[in-house]
């Protein structure tokens, strides 16, 4: 009995002794300028290993007198020594075929570029510090391939975007937006990385079915407190190639010209640009003096005399004066200037992390009367509760302001279209410049070459103002907690709103294709509410340095709301005076307002064989508001396959290494809000649960009978 006491003894000894010779050993892998995610941390002569965290972190347990090896593709691998220690951080250095990344993918996963099976491309973010960048988009042309900037060249003209023929899915700090990127600072963005095609995106769901534009905000980058501030400006042109037009004849057809009244009333005076030929000739024109064939009394006058004692040729004449060009396009076009302020206070602990930063832009139209001004406030911040919970909270403030910006598009509403195409070089820009309006009829009647199908481009330039204020808030909450080596869960919760008011003031007398001429006013008021939540599990362990897997799990929710209304005049009692009050007619009002909502479910597994082969599925499930219910989900995975080809095969000497991949993936998509049924909505009084519209779209009555079940 002794004997066994003594054993059991002996025994328990025994475990304690080899439990205390383990040790639990953490620590941060970085490279040179930033942590590693996803390096491989083994105990050598064992197949005990783990991986390290979104945070470079590792957890591990390993015998006190145990060698730890740090393998990362693209790294030289690290061997340390425990001796006891229980802290051991590594710095890996490059190897020699260091050509390897981590990129930010869907939902805000990180991965290793090379285990990508699909196209991703990282933006050189260097253009956003030029003065010239008023819109981030601007910071893309030519950077990716397959992904097609259209930069206008007009002030307060967003860029457009075509990822392989399809418009991209906006994300920032990993949450879908909808933005034109005016209201993004160029100063608080780190990176910019582009997802190509459905699979790359196929985690967001169908708002991501044709790639994403991934955003990512700034922190601190250096350890201690980093102030920096700046200011620059520069003149830009306004254009790429100036356009070269025909000086050899002016207005008129057939070499024929004399103005009367600007609407073939004269001899072709209502259109062309086909008449006589500039050889030192005099011809009645838009600004020559009136004469009295009687008295021969002369009065200056610009424009027509429709409504007035002079219009009758058979008493008054318009005095012909000298027929000779004028370059109108570089006359009406001023130097556009752009001025930008920035600054950025930013500090960097362990404990905490925080980036506050700001930025101010001025651009002067080329376009005489115009002007936008760009600015916001934001502020990054990420704090380390514990060693393994971490909280980031963002917060910004962006205004977007325009008192007045250039109409583009065909038609007189844009001046290049009047100048360059239908203006004659014998139009006397200068003297448009000086007189708006006629003598007679200030306020009411511009002066004008032509009175059939244009303006004076002054007078539109200078009289018709359009106003645009956007104030847009965006705040995101985040908690990432490391439950155990390998296992982390994360949540987030991120609002954006994003107020818009904009007015357009009509002076009497504009002509625009189907509009009033007697003058007009109008407002538009939008508000747009985002709230994206979404929580996300993610599971990572290295079996052995040849087997690792990553399996993520996650929900979300994304709610919309968009409400609009609009006013109008028809007409002006009085001119210039631009209020509802002032309406000729009664006002015209609509208003409208939907709501959409979408709930998720998603989900990839990564495996990584032999540190070359990486396999990737994903599959999500949407439950959207603007289906049936009943029918409203719909599913869709997606499979992609990369290998390095140089892990196991010897590659020539002038290439460092080849990868190969593919993907397959499949998306679905939902409607628009209030679009099962197809509804009127001529004639119908509010309430009436009749009220329906043959384009599919249900009105704001439709909406409010929807939802009492009268439809």
């Amino acid at each position: 009995m002794k004997t066994k006491q003594c054993l059991v003894i002996v025994m328990t000894l025994l475990c304690l002794c080899v439990k205390a010779q383990n040790l639990r050993v953490t620590g941060v892998v970085r490279d040179k300028s930033d942590v590693i995610i996803g390096a491989s941390v083994m105990v050598k002569n064992s197949t005990v290993g783990t991986v390290t965290d979104m945070d470079g972190r590792y957890s591990v347990e390993v015998p006190a007198n145990g060698v730890l090896i740090f393998s990362y593709i693209g790294y030289t691998p690290v061997e340390k020594q425990v001796d006891g220690q229980t802290v051991i951080n590594v710095t890996m250095n490059d190897d020699v075929q260091a050509i390897d990344e981590v990129v930010v993918t869907a939902i805000g996963i990180k991965q290793q570029k090379k285990k990508l099976g699909y196209t991703t491309q990282q933006v050189n973010t260097e253009a956003l510090d030029q003065p010239g960048t008023v819109n981030v988009g601007n910071a893309l042309s030519g950077q990716v391939a397959g992904l097609t900037v259209n930069n206008p060249t007009g002030i307060f003209q967003a860029p457009s975007f075509s990822l392989r023929g399809k418009t991209p899915l906006m994300v920032i700090d990993g949450v879908p937006v909808e933005s034109d990127l005016f209201d993004v600072s160029p100063e608080n963005i780190e990176s910019i990385n582009v997802l190509k095609g459905t699979a790359a995106a196929a985690l967001y769901g169908s708002r991501g079915k044709d790639g994403a534009i991934l955003i990512t905000t700034k922190l601190a980058k250096e350890d201690g407190l980093t102030v920096t501030a700046g200011l620059s400006s520069m003149v830009s042109a306004g254009f790429t190639v100036f356009p070269e037009t025909q000086t050899e004849f002016g207005s008129g057809s057939n070499g024929q010209y004399a103005f009367w009244d600007g609407a073939d009333g004269g001899i072709s005076d209502g259109d062309m640009t086909w008449g006589p030929r500039f050889a030192g000739q005099k011809i009645a024109q838009w600004n020559s003096p009136i004469r009295n064939k009687e008295t021969g009394e002369t009065i200056p006058w610009w424009g027509d005399v429709s409504g007035t004692i002079y219009d009758d040729q058979s008493k008054y004449e318009r005095v012909p004066i000298a027929w000779e060009p004028h370059d109108n396009l570089r006359d009406f076009l001023r130097t556009g200037i752009i001025t930008k302020a920035t600054f950025s206070v930013a500090s960097k602990s362990k404990k905490a992390n925080y980036n506050f930063n700001g930025d101010f832009s001025n651009q002067r139209g080329q376009v005489p009367n115009t002007s936008v001004y760009t600015g916001g406030l934001n502020f990054n911040s990420m704090y380390n509760l514990s060693n393994s919970v971490t909280l980031s909270a963002n917060l910004s403030y962006n205004k977007v302001y325009s008192p007045n910006y250039p109409r583009y598009g065909y038609g007189p509403k844009n001046h290049m279209y009047t100048i360059l195409l239908w203006m004659g070089n014998d139009v006397n820009g200068k003297e448009l410049a000086e007189h708006y309006y006629r003598p007679d009829s200030e306020g009411t009647r511009q002066a004008n070459y032509n009175y059939a199908w244009y303006n004076n481009p002054y007078f539109a330039a200078n009289e018709l103002t359009q106003k645009h204020d956007r104030n847009t808030m965006n705040g995101q909450l985040k908690l990432n907690w490391d439950v155990i080596p390998g296992l982390s869960l994360q949540g987030r919760a991120a609002g954006r709103l994003e107020s818009t008011f904009e007015d357009m003031s009509v002076p009497k007398s504009y002509m625009n294709y189907g509009d009033s001429r007697n003058g007009d006013y109008k407002t538009w008021n939008t508000d747009q509410l985002d709230i994206n939540a979404d929580f996300l599990a993610t599971y990572t362990r290295a079996f052995s340095r040849n087997f690792t897997l990553t399996v993520n799990a996650g929900t979300s929710l994304y709610y919309r709301q968009i409400r609009k209304q609009s006013q109008s005049t028809d007409g002006l009692i009085v001119a210039k005076v631009y209020n509802l009050g002032n309406s000729l007619n009664p006002v015209s009002a609509t208003n409208s307002m939907n709501e959409k909502a979408i709930e998720s479910v998603y989900g990839s597994v990564n495996v990584d064989l032999f540190e070359s082969l990486f396999l990737t599925f994903t599959g999500r499930n949407d439950w959207s508001s603007t289906l049936a219910k009943g029918n409203n989900s719909y599913f869709y995975p997606s499979v992609s396959l990369s290998t390095l080809v140089n892990e196991y095969v010897k590659l020539p000497s002038w290439m460092d290494y080849l990868k190969v991949n593919g993907a397959w993936a499949q998306v679905s998509s939902d409607l628009d809000p209030y679009s099962l049924y197809a509804t009127y909505s001529n004639g119908t009084l509010y309430g009436q649960y009749s009220v329906r519209d043959l384009s599919g779209y249900v009105t704001q009555c439709e909406y409010i009978a929807a939802k009492n079940n009268l439809v």
